[in-house]
Formats: structure tokens, C-alpha cells, sequence
């Protein structure tokens, strides 16, 4: 499992999950380690961790104080987890 950390400021949910598929989607794009296809497909960085930080609802809505609270939490912790790059979608 490379998710090394996990927060959810929607829902509070403790453990990774995406309801709405995007997340998923753009973490595969960058990290993807080609498992499925047999090393076929990759992503750009495929040795990647991954560090997911979910402000966005199901229906791909959110706020401003989510989304700060998120970025704060990415900045707080960025030496802990290694952070060098943050994607906002």
C-alpha cells in the first residue's frame, strides 16, 4: 500500500476512501505502478507514496475552509511525509 497518509476534512472518515472516483483517477495517472496491466501502463512517477488529503465531496463540491484546512495540513506535514508536490483538482 503506498497511501502512507490519509485526511479527510468532508467527512472525517479515518481510513482512505474516494466517492467519487477523480482522486483515484489523477493518483493513478501520477503513481499508477502498472500492478493491473502487468507493468504495461505506468504513471509519471510510478515509485511514488501517496498522500491524500480529500476536501471534496461526492459530487466533487467543497469550500474554502476545507480546501485551507487542506492545504495547511498539507504544509504541516510535508516534512513528516515527504511532500514535494500537491495537486488541486
Amino acid at each position: 500500500n503506498r497511501i502512507i497518509a490519509f485526511k479527510d476534512f468532508v467527512n472525517n472518515i479515518p481510513y482512505p476512501y474516494d466517492d467519487n472516483g477523480h482522486g483515484s483517477h489523477v493518483s493513478g495517472i501520477c503513481s499508477g505502478n502498472g500492478y493491473m496491466s502487468g507493468g504495461k501502463y505506468t504513471g509519471v512517477a510510478p515509485l511514488s507514496n501517496i498522500v491524500s488529503v480529500k476536501i471534496l465531496d461526492k459530487k466533487g463540491q467543497g469550500n474554502s475552509p476545507q480546501a485551507l484546512a487542506g492545504i495547511q495540513w498539507i504544509i504541516d506535514n510535508k516534512e513528516k511525509y515527504n511532500i514535494k508536490i500537491a495537486n488541486l483538482e
